[in-house]
């Protein structure tokens, strides 16, 4: 179990059926409950969530039981891995922060894209519009731009057209 390694500064635990630590990687904790009160029972009810020891920092466990088959003493051992929970959340920050700075640059992307797209749609629009007015208010003279999308100069074409057609027949 020395040369396991869980994370940059995990350590694994490996207890008998009494909660003794068989392997532990601080040697003065062999043969001792170096998890405390907490029974191999415990540990087979829980087997993975977090760790919260007082004078300890939180820790992310997991936890197996090993067949009395395996350990040749008719019992079961535990092997307990351990994870500090800070190693395991500052990544997680660290993209909770990625992702928050994306979603902001793309909501600014969207509404800068909507405003220019209105302008581009307005422009046009206002204009065929006073226009409108201005045939309305019976100005025959007047002609709009035909330019932007398609589908604007293809109604600025229609309304000249329309225009052309109420002059000729004004004239006639």
């Amino acid at each position: 179990l020395r040369t396991v390694h869980v994370g940059e500064r995990g350590w694994f635990v490996l207890l008998d059926s009494r909660g003794n630590a068989l392997y532990h990687p601080d040697a003065a904790q062999v043969f001792r409950r170096p998890l405390g009160a907490r029974s191999p029972r415990w540990w087979q009810a829980r087997p993975d969530g977090v760790l919260r020891a007082a004078g300890h920092e939180d820790a992310l466990y997991a936890s197996a039981a090993i067949s009395p088959l395996c350990t040749g003493t008719g019992e079961p051992w535990y092997l307990v891995g351990f994870i500090p929970y800070l190693e395991v959340a500052m990544p997680l920050r660290h993209y909770r922060l990625v992702i928050a700075i994306t979603t902001v640059v793309t909501l600014i992307a969207v509404i800068l894209a909507g405003i220019v797209l209105s302008r581009g749609l307005a422009g046009p629009l206002g204009a065929i519009t006073r226009a409108a007015q201005q045939v309305a208010a019976g100005d025959l003279k007047i002609h709009v731009e035909e330019g932007g999308a398609k589908e604007l100069c293809d109604l600025a074409q229609a309304f000249n057209r329309m225009i052309e057609q109420l002059r000729e027949y004004r004239e006639h």
